[in-house]
């Protein structure tokens, strides 16, 4: 792992520097090893700086509950506060129990992620669940990573691509022979890993990514991630799955 003083983690995609930190050690052992190839040294500023704070506990209700902010400038969503250079995000549709801070100051952002983890909708039913999975908890916390990992890495890296450097997200698969590339764009669970894996396994082909690509209308670029197929998938894929680490 590579970390700076304090920590953090430091890595680099796309020429998108950025720090992660955490008093969790699990989450930052875990995105060590996810983006273990674009891991680097602290030696200079990063453009990211995002931090994720872990609390023990049911999700706050209020500004002031989550991050001590007592008024905004605009509120344009009803869960959505705007501060000055600082926005306060209290409701991810998909994932409800993470709260965001996102500030933009002199040229870097900056992100908090205050994630709660909470087994049960009151006081009396928390406590009966942790004491009913009191042996399975780091695996439940644990659970959480994957998703945490894209909003606190991929997705301030993917806007920063999008925001400065004119780059566009598609969800799709991508393969690639060095001189052209074949696109798969579809639904999730319709097959785009299985056939991008499939794809790479043709003489002089390889995989650029199998759920996010980059492009900018004449060109793409992989958002490489892990890969996450079951046996049967990977044994459909054929030499492509038989190629697998």
């Amino acid at each position: 792992m590579k970390t700076g003083e304090r920590g953090d983690i430091y890595l680099e995609l796309h020429g998108q520097r950025l720090a992660l930190s955490s008093e969790t050690p699990g989450f930052l052992e875990y995105v060590s090893a996810a983006m273990e190839p674009f891991l680097c040294a602290p030696d200079g500023p990063p453009a990211i700086e995002c931090r994720l704070e872990w609390v023990e506990g049911p999700r706050a209700r209020s500004l002031r509950e989550a991050f001590g902010v007592e008024g905004w400038q605009l509120r344009p969503d009803r869960d959505l506060y705007i501060d000055g250079n600082t926005a306060y995000w209290l409701r991810i549709d998909d994932f409800l129990d993470l709260h965001i801070k996102a500030a933009w100051e002199d040229g870097v952002l900056r992100l908090t992620g205050r994630y709660y983890f909470s087994l049960g909708p009151s006081a009396r039913s928390e406590w009966l669940r942790r004491l009913r999975h009191r042996g399975r908890l780091g695996l439940l916390r644990a659970h959480r990573f994957s998703t945490l990992l894209y909003y606190l890495v991929y997705h301030p890296i993917l806007w920063r691509l999008s925001r400065f450097a004119g780059w566009h997200v598609l969800h799709g698969g991508a393969v690639s022979d060095g001189r052209r590339a074949v696109v798969l764009a579809g639904m999730p669970g319709c097959g785009k890993s299985t056939l991008a894996v499939a794809l790479s396994g043709l003489p002089g082909w390889r995989m650029l990514s199998d759920n996010l690509v980059l492009f900018n209308a004449s060109s793409v670029m992989a958002c490489p991630e892990l890969l996450l197929l079951d046996q049967g998938s990977i044994a459909r894929a054929g030499a492509g799955g038989q190629a697998l680490r």
